[in-house]
């Protein structure tokens, strides 16, 4: 029942402080892996899941601004390099 743990914001030192929307750099990550095509079956849905949730976010924090272009980017992304296989929603 008690708290245990203290929890706070970052420090200016660290990197996203320094660059906005990290999520980004995410799924370029995961998309490079996807595209070497060198995962097990169980790797890539994994990956595939992570960059469907990465990509929600950064479609949702777009559409918030008005930014069409890259909500529709980010959605069309998810959709192209993992298709319906690996259902998660992505509206």
């Amino acid at each position: 029942d008690e708290q245990l743990a203290v929890k706070r914001a970052g420090h200016g030192g660290q990197l996203s402080f320094r660059f906005w929307g990290m999520d980004r750099f995410r799924i370029t990550a995961i998309e490079k892996l996807l595209k070497q095509q060198c995962l097990s079956n169980e790797q890539q849905s994994v990956a595939c899941k992570t960059l469907k949730k990465k990509c929600q976010i950064l479609v949702n924090g777009y559409k918030k601004r008005g930014k069409i272009d890259e909500s529709e980017y980010y959605h069309s992304l998810a959709q192209q390099l993992c298709g319906e296989s690996h259902h998660v929603s992505i509206d």
